[in-house]
């Protein structure tokens, strides 16, 4: 068997005079490259402490942050030993400075709220010995510059106008309160060391050394200008390359220094020295340079061009950059690459599209695109190795919606002959629970025949499940669903056949279990009737003579009480309550019953004896009348009953229906249009594509034409299994 199996190569690809992008190649590899120069030096904290403590008269103070302890303890020390001197502290948010504030507060005037970057220090501005320092940050990273007596006064003026005019609080002592406004106006020499000066502006440079991402932003080169940047910065390092300007990277962090060209508000070029963290929405302490400073910082940064880590080239080739460091011009902050000689690389996997791609493709044609020059590949000869694999079925692919159809079919006729046994066995169930019942005598000749016809078509189910279904001819399909729908005919004339009989023996024995006991009820009730009638014949007449005694009885008080001499109560005595029943009314009156107490207790005594004899008399007669009734009843039912005896009949239309006998529809199968795949091939589906899966490429040429008749495309199963 010829297995499809992914195959391993390797081949070997040269790249010498493949041509790159631009890039910054490193330079003067052996040359120490440091920044050189006496007027912007490197911030020195020891001097500027140095600076303070030589302060005499006024320390006037601006930084966003003051946050060296060291700086702090000078000041602290300076006005403690010398109580006559004045300090002045401009500083940004409240929270930030709180160590200096709550150190100094007492000791200084101390006021908040002006945002900053960048810091000068002024002693003793007033005087002879005035000295200014602007630092562009307060840490090992800054740089400074001592003013002079020209930048101390714009400094000193705008210190002013931000410490009396724009900050938030003041401090005094342990006091905070909102600060007021001076109530003088404030004169500035000029205004670039205001908040947002540079929020309105763009440089326009000839020459930029660019250290802050704001100001990169803040950056228009002009053509052949000179750019001395950081290769952090390759926004604005790719759009100086495509200006054609002379931009040259280092390794250390210059001070951001701009010389800013002519333009319609300037008539000369301004040279800038701005703050470390330079923000156009901030107070910038930023220096405009004179022609001394300008000339000094210019010729650091001739020198500094001159030992330039890296210079720019231009569509360089493979074979130029061979063992050299360089980074992309379009992208100078990603790592450093160079291009080595030689190197292997492992590429992706490739999946052929089609088993004739897998079999006749060479490996450089199939992995052409993944050779095609990357800088990541950095070598100028490559050994390529990789895996071909065959077109495998998708791993998301399920079964066609063809294999669906078939197997929805299959599966119904397996259930249809699945139910078919089901009603047989359970009309058959049916007969064997009616065999257990009192009526069970009725139905024995029936229950032997309906076992044999039921051993019959259990047979018959039994070879339509044997017959293969997905593999047959429609004649052979036709033939079967015939059979099967006489069969379902046969089984549901044998159920309603059970169910008529049962139900006959069922109807049958509840009218003689009825008839049975209404005779016995009839011959009750006559004997109840007799009864009753030789009750009241004897005791009637005892009864009513003892009814006659007590009314007698009654009559013989009434004599004694009117012969009895007492006087004022037999005068009065009316006719009516000589009789018992009369009576009742007239002892009814409650002044008769208090004139003829006596009498009335007598009377009341025998004529609840006299009601209590006739009630009984009243509840024979009764009890005899419905006894009589009650039997002209029964003997009505039993003549009914006997008339509704039950007789043979079909069953009724719903009846049937309970049964489930009528409207039963006869098997019904829509077989597919097309025919599934010959031999042991899968036909699978994704994304609306149909896939033939092989196993081997022994029946690849099978497989091929029963694709073409399906419309789908030939691959196998991964690792021989389960999808992709």
């Amino acid at each position: 068997m010829i297995t499809l199996a992914p195959k391993k190569i390797k081949f070997e690809k040269s790249y010498s005079e493949q041509e790159l992008s631009s890039k910054f190649v490193a330079k003067n590899i052996n040359t120490e490259s440091v920044y050189d120069c006496d007027i912007v030096a490197a911030f020195n904290k020891f001097e500027l402490i140095e600076q303070i403590e030589e302060t005499k008269h006024t320390l006037i103070i601006s930084a966003d942050v003051l946050f060296d302890s060291e700086i702090i303890k000078t000041i602290q020390l300076l006005v403690d030993n010398q109580p006559a001197i004045r300090v002045y502290l401009c500083l940004g948010d409240d929270e930030q400075n709180k160590t200096a504030i709550d150190r100094l507060k007492s000791r200084c005037l101390v006021r908040t709220g002006v945002a900053q970057a960048g810091a000068i220090f002024l002693s003793d501005h007033q005087y002879f010995n005035k000295r200014g320092v602007v630092i562009t940050e307060l840490d090992e990273n800054g740089y400074c510059l001592d003013l002079t007596l020209d930048q101390i006064d714009d400094s000193y003026r705008s210190f002013c106008k931000h410490f009396w005019d724009n900050a938030q609080h003041e401090y005094l002592g342990e006091l905070k309160r909102q600060a007021q406004r001076a109530d003088v106006k404030i004169v500035l020499n000029d205004d670039y060391q205001l908040d947002g000066y540079f929020d309105r502006k763009s440089f326009k440079t000839a020459i930029s050394t660019v250290n802050a991402l704001a100001l990169s932003n803040k950056i228009e080169l002009e053509e052949y200008a000179t750019l001395i940047s950081n290769r952090q910065f390759s926004d604005l390092n790719r759009i100086a390359k495509e200006n054609s300007v002379n931009i040259i990277l280092t390794d250390f962090n210059y001070p951001n220094i701009v010389y800013e060209a002519k333009d319609d508000e300037r008539s000369e070029e301004v040279v800038w020295l701005l703050p470390n963290e330079f923000s156009a929405g901030k107070v910038n302490w930023a220096i405009q340079l004179n022609d001394d400073q300008k000339n000094k910082v210019t010729e650091s940064i001739d020198k500094a061009i001159e030992q330039a880590c890296w210079e720019l080239a231009l569509n360089p080739k493979v074979c130029e950059l061979v063992d050299v460091d360089f980074v992309s011009a379009n992208n100078s902050n990603e790592e450093l690459m160079t291009i080595d000689e030689r190197k292997a690389i492992t590429l992706e996997e490739k999946y052929c599209q089609s088993i004739g791609e897998f079999l006749t493709e060479t490996p450089e044609v199939l992995f052409s695109k993944q050779t095609n020059w990357t800088d990541k590949f950095a070598a100028q000869h490559i050994t390529f190795s990789g895996i071909i694999h065959p077109p495998y079925c998708p791993k998301s692919a399920t079964k066609d919606e063809l294999v669906g159809k078939w197997d929805k079919v299959n599966n119904q006729w397996h259930q249809s002959l699945c139910d078919a046994e089901s009603m047989l066995n359970n009309s058959s169930k049916q007969l064997t629970e009616s065999s257990d019942r009192s009526f069970a005598s009725l139905l024995s000749q029936f229950i032997l025949g309906q076992d044999q016809k039921r051993k019959k078509l259990i047979g018959r189910i039994d070879e339509l499940k044997n017959f293969n279904l997905l593999h047959s001819t429609p004649a052979e399909r036709k033939n079967a669903e015939d059979d099967f729908s006489q069969i379902l005919l046969e089984i549901n004339q044998n159920k309603m056949q059970i169910a008529q009989q049962i139900n006959l023996a069922e109807k049958e024995h509840m009218w003689d279990k009825q008839n049975k006991q209404l005779s016995a009820n009839k011959k009750q009730a006559r004997e109840d009737v007799s009864k009753a009638k030789e009750r009241i014949k004897n005791k009637r007449p005892e009864l009513e003579t003892l009814l006659r005694e007590i009314e007698s009885k009654y009559r013989e008080e009434v004599k004694t009480y009117r012969s009895e001499e007492i006087e004022g109560n037999t005068a009065t005595l009316p006719k009516e309550a000589e009789e018992l029943k009369s009576g009742k009314q007239f002892f009814a009156n409650k002044e008769n019953r208090k004139k003829h107490a006596k009498l009335y207790q007598v009377h009341n005594h025998l004529f609840t004896k006299h009601s209590k004899v006739y009630k009984e008399l009243l509840d024979i007669e009764k009890n005899t009348d419905n006894l009589e009734k009650r039997l002209a009843t029964v003997i009505d039912e039993l003549v009914r009953h006997e008339q509704n005896k039950p007789k043979v009949q079909s069953l009724n239309e719903s009846f049937d229906k309970q049964l489930g006998l009528k409207d039963k529809k006869q098997l019904k199968i829509t077989w597919p249009s097309e025919d599934l795949p010959v031999d042991d091939f899968s036909l699978m589906q994704d994304k609306g594509k149909r896939y033939l899966v092989i196993k081997s490429l022994d029946k690849y040429d099978i497989a091929n034409k029963e694709a073409s008749r399906l419309k789908a495309t030939v691959c196998t199963f991964k690792n021989g299994g389960v999808h992709a």
